[in-house]
């Protein structure tokens, strides 16, 4: 029982310890990235407890390779998933990060994937990145994001995730909680789905980021660890 309590302590230290990274570096960032999980939160309900785990987790840390270790759109997603893939428990969240920018109709980044070989969390984080005004983190407009949605199911977004979306969208209440989505909603959610799934990896981050004078140095010391040589 008490390694059982342990290993959770050390999941829920090291998720929080890397998400508070990003909101110390770019609190817009944080929100968004809540806003995502949210969405995915209700998207993922029905899906195993390992994907939708990888979904949520793969939300939380879509921003990291951009916000963390500062790098350019092009490559910050093949560099954050070998950080967070080099977490125990975290590989299958990484696959997610890591496709991302793909497209169902094989025309996206970084392997051309199509249709049901993109992971099921990439897909759905693909069709939050749509629903989420990165212009106006305090408003989203919901008509113009459903519109935009709509016109790219099938080619950039999963048609089945969409009309689950649309049909779930069209609660207000939904979309109040997503516009209200906080940082600390977000890692309610995600604690949640690793507890679920059992999955615990051993991270002790807490210490490390304390003992940082800029968040932003964390950066070189993850990279270090998951590029040795870069």
């Amino acid at each position: 029982m008490t390694g059982d309590h342990t290993n959770r302590d050390s999941a829920h230290g090291g998720v929080t310890a890397l998400f508070s990274t990003i909101s110390a570096l770019r609190p817009q960032a944080a929100t968004l990235a809540a806003r995502r999980v949210v969405l995915a939160d209700v998207l993922s309900r029905r899906f195993t407890p390992a994907d939708r785990c990888s979904t949520l987790v793969g939300a939380l840390f879509a921003d990291f390779g951009r916000v963390v270790l500062r790098l350019p759109a092009g490559e910050a997603p093949e560099r954050a998933a070998a950080v967070i893939g080099s977490i125990p428990g975290l590989r299958p969240a990484a696959e997610v990060i890591r496709h991302r920018n793909e497209r169902v109709d094989g025309t996206g980044l970084p392997s051309g994937r199509s249709a049901d070989d993109i992971p099921l969390g990439a897909r759905v984080i693909a069709l939050a990145d749509v629903l989420v005004d990165q212009r106006r983190p305090g408003h989203i407009d919901w008509a113009r994001r459903l519109e935009v949605m709509k016109d790219s199911a099938g080619t950039a977004l999963d048609v089945s995730l969409t009309e689950t979306a649309h049909d779930l969208l069209a609660r207000p209440e939904l979309r109040r909680l997503i516009e209200q989505a906080t940082p600390e909603n977000a890692l309610t959610i995600v604690v949640a789905a690793l507890d679920a799934d059992g999955q615990r990896p051993a991270l002790r981050l807490s210490e490390m980021i304390d003992s940082l004078d800029d968040p932003a140095d964390l950066a070189e010391v993850l990279l270090s660890a998951a590029w040795p040589g870069s």
